[in-house]
């Protein structure tokens, strides 16, 4: 969410009370040097003096969404609301806050009255454009983005955004016109350079396929039609600049591994498919929500998700490998080993001081046996509200879900733990949140004492080893049991 208008309220703030100005400029101070909970007390005490002023209600909506409290946020806003209800900066507030998680149609109704009610700063059009694109309603999009570039000129994100839907419509010079020129106004930005390697790589795909072509138009062309074009996606045009990896590998060209930046192209394609928070935030979400005492997670790596624990919770991670520089919680313990070697020395439960694991992830190899007995030896020490969560379980493509690694974005078979729990364990309740990059698997209504698992595991094994990649899109969606990413979704089907 963008908090860089403030500087909109201050015509706003200089019509108001002294003392409400002293207070809402001093709660922006104390929220620039991280004294979130000083800075909301001063809104509060806004709120208690004029329980109209909406100015109080934004700020405290946006502080508490900043601090992950999404279900407070929102109630504030509502309260504004109900005060206020021709608020305009409320309705942009909120349809923000419900935008960022993933509830785009409820946003854009909201984002729609608030430029009804003569909110008309370039911020409002961008996130209801935002908010098509994820929809899929990409003419409306561009007709938003086009009034937020003659609102503000100079703002990159509503190029790299128009750039974005033309390129999921397939109109490709277009696209790359409108990056284009939001590298004239912001070369070297974070945004625009990650959309600039997205671009030099399918220049560089595209290049190297034609030189090919041109070598050995027959054999190229007999590839292609060997290739299965089903959309990798629900996108079809995505899915054809995916497919030109597929046809590159065919086609016996560079090794997918030492392409430079190839892993952005796929990461940039991958924003565009699953719209809404990341499998990061969800997961931050989850936390907030679920509060565990106890928390394990393998395959710590960096620590980016391992760092989400709460001070208090107790937490196992382990890794054979891992990466963690900054310093972590006293109740948090890091095992540099397998998680096999884990379960064959230590007692999870005991580690966890004797108690049971309230949540867990697992983000390990990316092969689907090691993930099936992951599972198993987590289930033993969890309880009937326990969640596991699998990373790496929606796939962006075909060459990407491969056991075999040929490109440094991979998730390997590990999707096939979905299948595998939902035909063996159909007691278990399974469903994947489409979060970018590649999907976030949720297991509730655990059983620590089922063995099916354990007494079937080579069976499983031997089964589905070979088992091959699903083509049909709307097919592997149900197979893989996947949700949209919006937290009241999720939220439904945690209770």
């Amino acid at each position: 969410m963008n908090y860089q208008h403030f500087k909109y309220f201050e015509p706003i703030l200089n019509h108001s009370d002294p003392v409400i100005q002293y207070y809402i400029k001093e709660g922006k101070n104390l929220e620039k040097i991280g004294k979130f909970h000083k800075a909301s007390l001063l809104y509060q005490k806004v709120i208690q003096l004029n329980p109209n002023y909406d100015l109080a209600y934004y700020c405290l909506g946006n502080l508490l969404f900043k601090k992950n409290y999404l279900n407070e946020s929102i109630q504030v806003y509502s309260r504004g609301l109900r005060r206020n209800y021709k608020s305009s900066w409320l309705y942009y507030g909120l349809g923000c806050i419900l935008a960022d998680s993933g509830c785009f149609d409820d946003a854009k109704k909201l984002l729609y009255k608030c430029i009804k009610l003569g909110l008309t700063y370039s911020n409002c059009y961008e996130k209801l454009a935002e908010c098509l694109t994820a929809l899929g309603q990409y003419h409306q999009a561009i007709a938003f983005y086009q009034t937020a570039m003659n609102c503000e000129p100079k703002a990159p994100t509503v190029y790299l955004g128009c750039s974005a839907v033309y390129l999921q419509l397939g109109y490709i010079s277009k696209a790359k016109h409108f990056f284009n020129q939001a590298v004239a106004i912001a070369d070297g930005a974070p945004q625009v350079q990650q959309c600039q390697d997205f671009w030099q790589v399918l220049e560089l795909l595209n290049q190297k396929i034609r030189q090919k072509l041109e070598a050995d138009t027959f054999g190229v062309t007999k590839k292609v039609s060997e290739i299965q074009l089903n959309s990798s996606s629900s996108n079809p045009q995505l899915s054809k600049l995916l497919a030109l990896i597929e046809i590159h590998e065919a086609c016996h060209l560079d090794n997918l591994l030492e392409i430079p930046k190839l892993a952005q192209f796929h990461h940039h394609i991958s924003n565009l498919i699953l719209s809404g928070p990341s499998y990061l935030k969800i997961l931050e979400n989850l936390h907030r929500v679920l509060k565990p005492k106890t928390y394990l997670e393998i395959g710590v790596d960096q620590g980016a998700s391992f760092e989400l624990v709460h001070k208090s919770t107790v937490a196992v991670g382990i890794d054979p490998e891992p990466q963690i520089y900054t310093p972590m919680s006293s109740k948090s313990k890091l095992f540099t080993m397998t998680s096999n070697q884990f379960f064959e020395s230590y007692s999870l439960i005991q580690e966890l001081g004797s108690n049971s694991v309230d949540f867990a992830f697992i983000d390990g190899l990316h092969l689907f046996e090691q993930a099936l007995l992951d599972f198993i030896q987590v289930e033993q020490a969890s309880h009937r509200q326990t969640v596991i969560a699998f990373h790496d379980t929606l796939p962006l493509d075909k060459i990407t879900a491969r056991r075999d690694r040929i490109t440094r974005f991979w998730s390997g078979d590990v999707w096939k733990i979905v299948p595998i729990l939902k035909m063996y364990r159909p007691d278990l309740k399974i469903f994947t949140i489409a979060t970018k990059p590649t999907g976030l698997t949720c297991v509730t209504n655990l059983d620590p004492a089922s063995k099916i698992l354990s007494k079937q595991y080579h069976e499983i094994i031997t089964e589905y080893l070979d088992q091959a990649w699903t083509d049909n899109f709307e097919l592997r969606l149900a197979k893989l049991s996947v949700i949209p990413n919006n937290w009241r979704y999720i939220t439904a089907r945690l209770k």
